[in-house]
């Protein structure tokens, strides 16, 4: 009984003193005598996607890849992390409502929504919450352009304009270049704008020439009369493959060669041409565009431990798509995020430090994220040859670009 007065007398005592020291020192004093073990504690981050709706599976693979590296990287910063979840039904008048659910629940960081538009609808919630969020393969550039605390894992569309610059420089060695759009592809209009600004960084002013074209001329010549006259070899060809296909073919006919360069839509061109696996020799074979996703040419520890943690649950040489990839480095982003900012209750302060998130070994290759809250990654340039699409070039990212 004597003890039990000797210690009440104590925590009186402390209790005074810290009235007049201020209410951080309680904090700190209730911390120490108080509070919970930090490893006892949990830090959730938020899962927003369509768990039902029309949705519901392409955003599968997304859920899948975050939840497996959940599954191997399960703590940080000493804390506990649990995944929650909010179905925002694949519909734009849910999102919101769910978004608010994750941020009630206690989310310090909210990984998607697969779609741009669900991710548009929920902004504003992550906003006035001054949540992170983070987009796994959503490429709208008005998704971090109006919101700060929005962030994404994979590159815009318009970042494929200046990868492809890059190769155009270092890998074929060519410091002049040509620029091809079909008139009124306002898609491919923003990938050449990029691309023009990357080559005259790196190559000077008017090292390249702007062409555009009538998709609807039945024949192409002229057109490919223009890219001759040009002299340059490199010809950068943002494009739908049926309109690629036209204009490659329409060339070889007339025997002539350029080093052709196209956006992501390439990938599966040879598909487009029924011709293609009949002939021995094919006027595509060297093209080059760029890819997406492969999973092959990335080499780094982390994909490793993705591969064999896949294997082990879908069969040995199963391939994770895409978005299980991209799904699983968001995860990390994260993490990072919250190492980048010491804490994982702060939700503002981890936002603020996932622009300082440089060369984060992902899965899918090296990321940093620069102050408009998109990263600065790894992009892979595949070619068609003889044996099929192979990688044949990384353009590593560059920080500041």
């Amino acid at each position: 009984m004597r003890k039990l007065r000797q210690c009440l007398a104590l925590l009186l005592c402390a209790a005074m003193c810290l009235t007049l020291t201020g209410c951080r020192t309680f904090d700190n004093f209730y911390n120490t005598f108080f509070a919970k073990d930090p490893a006892e504690q949990t830090v959730y981050i938020g899962v927003f996607e369509p768990l039902s709706g029309a949705d519901k599976d392409a955003a599968a693979e997304e859920i899948a890849g975050i939840e497996l590296a959940h599954e191997i990287y399960g703590r940080v910063l000493d804390t506990k992390v649990e995944l929650i979840y909010a179905d925002n039904q694949s519909d734009t008048q849910t999102a919101p409502i769910a978004a608010k659910e994750l941020i009630d629940k206690g989310a310090a960081v909210v990984l998607g929504s697969y779609r741009s538009v669900l991710s548009l609808a929920a902004s504003d919630v992550f906003s006035e919450a001054k949540v992170p969020a983070i987009c796994v393969t959503c490429k709208n550039p008005l998704i971090t352009q109006t919101n700060p605390y929005y962030f994404r894992v994979c590159y815009t569309d318009a970042y494929e304009g200046r990868a492809a610059a890059r190769y155009v420089m270092e890998s074929l060695k060519e410091t002049e270049a040509v620029a091809i759009a079909a008139e009124g592809d306002d898609y491919a209009q923003a990938l050449i704008e990029e691309f023009v600004s990357a080559m005259e960084k790196g190559a000077g002013e008017g090292s390249v020439r702007v062409l555009s074209y009538d998709p609807a001329l039945e024949d192409l010549t002229p057109v490919i009369r223009r890219l001759e006259m040009s002299g340059c070899d490199a010809v950068f060809f943002p494009s739908a493959p049926a309109g690629a296909v036209r204009m490659i073919r329409r060339a070889s006919e007339m025997e002539l060669s350029f080093a052709w360069i196209g956006d992501s839509r390439w990938d599966g061109i040879e598909n487009a041409d029924p011709e293609y696996k009949s002939l021995e020799q094919h006027w595509l074979d060297g093209i080059s565009y760029i890819e997406d996703y492969d999973i092959s040419a990335y080499s780094s520890t982390t994909t490793q431990i993705m591969l064999n943690e896949y294997a082990k649950k879908n069969g040995q040489g199963a391939v994770p798509s895409e978005s299980f990839a991209f799904g699983f480095d968001a995860y990390l982003l994260a993490l990072a995020g919250m190492q980048e900012a010491g804490t994982v209750s702060d939700s503002g302060l981890i936002a603020e430090r996932l622009t300082n998130v440089y060369e984060l070994e992902g899965a899918t290759g090296s990321i940093s994220i620069n102050s408009q809250g998109d990263p600065l990654r790894d992009v892979i340039i595949e070619q068609i040859t003889a044996e099929g699409p192979q990688a044949v070039y990384t353009v590593t990212p560059r920080w500041g670009e």
